[in-house]
């Protein structure tokens, strides 16, 4: 198995995309690409045709995945806001590929005896939500892992690549069998902010009350009892946690993205939608603590004794430069624990990975996806 990675920042889509296939194919060394992923900026949307075309051309033995995305990673750094193309090449040798793209309107399966799944959607025309579902159920034992295309504003701005092909829609899937092995890091950027409640009235989109009290009214009081610092940052970093099981008990927490306040019936608007029954707590963007956990989840990781021969990143869309105050944190610290191995990727909005036994659309996270070699499994 080999990994190689790239990332180009020439503000023309053709030349970036040549300096990467450039780069991939020198790392490859001769080594056929049997899995191509290509993440490129909003800027080269119009080109997504010509990119997806040349890609099927240079790699003829691979299947090739891709998406627009408002930041990528590759070669260990990350571009932000630019025009910039990344893309990841893997030989691998013993594993079997399947790809393909669904609608919202269908039950997308995976085969059985899927070992992972890269999974790239568009959260326009379809609810992810759904859609892992299903993937859950037709292979509950397959790793997903993935990201929400990123960089338009409305229906039909996103560009997804399967193969030779461009869709404005859907989904595409990349399913793996075989000789591989994927771990998944999971790193979360919130610290809590006061004590965990129960949603206790909630319709739709809206937390109208928690422990028997209006949302908002909570949340003022949240206000009035923090510091300073913490004042200020709840202008502009606060989400909100829902346990991922109702009448779950002090169970993992997802975060989600609050949208909106309403004064007039004391609610909260979240990018989700909450039942009455469920944990919730206030949780602000922190960077140390995005720092802290990206830590702890690389140490864990490197107590494996294979080191992977590559890895995928799925980072937030409120993380990179937004969070930390420069490009290339995530990735630098991945490259400082996993030296020479190649990472890329891109930022989502919405990350995909398991958690608490299903397979969920994340937020505020860094996901990676570490791929090594399976000898053991059945080619």
């Amino acid at each position: 198995m080999r990994w190689a990675s790239a990332l180009s920042r020439h503000q023309d889509a053709s030349a970036a995309l040549d300096q990467a296939i450039d780069a991939v194919r020198a790392e490859l060394d001769g080594a056929p690409a049997h899995l191509v992923l290509v993440f490129f900026s909003p800027h080269f949307l119009l080109e997504a045709s010509r990119i997806a075309g040349r890609l099927r051309a240079a790699f003829p033995e691979a299947r090739v995945a891709g998406s627009t995305a408002t930041g990528v990673a590759g070669r260990g750094e990350e571009a932000e806001d630019a025009p910039a193309l990344s893309l990841v090449a893997a030989h691998l040798p013993g594993v079997r590929l399947e790809a393909f793209h669904a609608l919202e309107t269908e039950r997308p399966k995976l085969k059985s005896g899927t070992r992972a799944a890269v999974v790239l959607a568009d959260v326009f025309s379809w609810d992810a939500g759904t859609l892992l579902s299903s993937l859950d159920e037709s292979c509950p034992t397959a790793v997903k892992v993935g990201g929400c295309a990123s960089g338009g504003e409305g229906p039909g701005e996103h560009a997804l690549i399967l193969d030779g092909t461009v869709r404005r829609e859907g989904a595409v899937v990349v399913g793996l069998s075989g000789a591989v092995a994927v771990q998944v890091l999971v790193a979360q950027g919130c610290q809590p902010i006061g004590p965990r409640y129960r949603v206790t009235r909630a319709e739709h989109n809206l937390v109208y009350e928690i422990d028997g009290v209006p949302t908002l009214e909570v949340l003022v009081g949240l206000h009035k009892k923090a510091s300073p610092e913490q004042r200020e940052r709840l202008k502009e970093s606060l989400a909100m946690g829902l346990g991922v099981e109702v009448k779950s008990l002090r169970g993992e927490l997802l975060a989600h993205t609050i949208v909106g306040l309403e004064p007039t019936c004391g609610a909260v608007a979240v990018g989700a939608l909450p039942e009455p029954g469920q944990e919730m707590q206030f949780l602000l963007r922190d960077a140390q603590a995005a720092v802290h956990d990206l830590e702890a989840r690389l140490a864990e990781a490197r107590s494996v004794s294979t080191p992977p021969s590559g890895a995928l990143l799925f980072s937030c869309l409120a993380r990179g430069q937004h969070l930390f105050g420069v490009e290339g944190h995530d990735s630098s610290l991945f490259s400082a624990s996993f030296p020479g191995v190649p990472v890329g990727g891109s930022f989502c909005a919405g990350e995909i990975a398991p958690l608490a036994g299903r397979t969920r659309v994340h937020g505020f996270t860094s996901v990676f996806a570490l791929f090594r070699p399976a000898p053991d499994a059945m080619a």
